[in-house]
């Protein structure tokens, strides 16, 4: 799938991450950020079970880890992979800008616009010259 998304073109859609935002949570972050991009990865991933997942999260939302286990699975089980990777970012105490970047995906493959523009007038110069010689 191709689609421009603020000055990008996203050649493959990955997880697209929500922002949320919560009364109470950190304004400082709690852990370091190479551990939240690792963490973040891990709470969109199919093959990492909603046990782990309760896991990593109740490790920064003190909310969250005095729940019982039953009520972790069934929040788990409402929230998509990407409310749910936004939720650990605000509890870490981190923006998804500055995990992510200017795009909120994981997973996915752009280019900047701008190099696409680039490349096509370069293109059409060379073809032009080309014609003429």
């Amino acid at each position: 799938m191709t689609r421009i998304y603020e000055g990008e073109i996203v050649f493959q859609e990955g997880t697209r991450v929500k922002e949320i935002r919560r009364e109470g949570m950190a304004a400082v972050p709690k852990i370091r950020m190479e551990e939240a991009k690792k963490n973040v990865d891990q709470m969109v991933d199919p093959r990492i079970s909603k046990r782990e997942k309760a896991e990593i999260l109740a490790s920064v939302d003190p909310e969250f880890k005095f729940l019982p286990s039953e009520e972790r699975e069934k929040v788990l089980g409402v929230l998509t992979p990407g409310e749910l990777a936004g939720v650990y970012m605000a509890s870490a105490g981190y923006r998804i800008d500055q995990i992510l970047g200017p795009t909120p995906y994981i997973n996915r493959t752009s280019v900047p616009y701008r190099y696409v523009l680039t490349g096509g007038v370069l293109l059409i110069f060379l073809g032009a010259l080309l014609l003429i010689f």
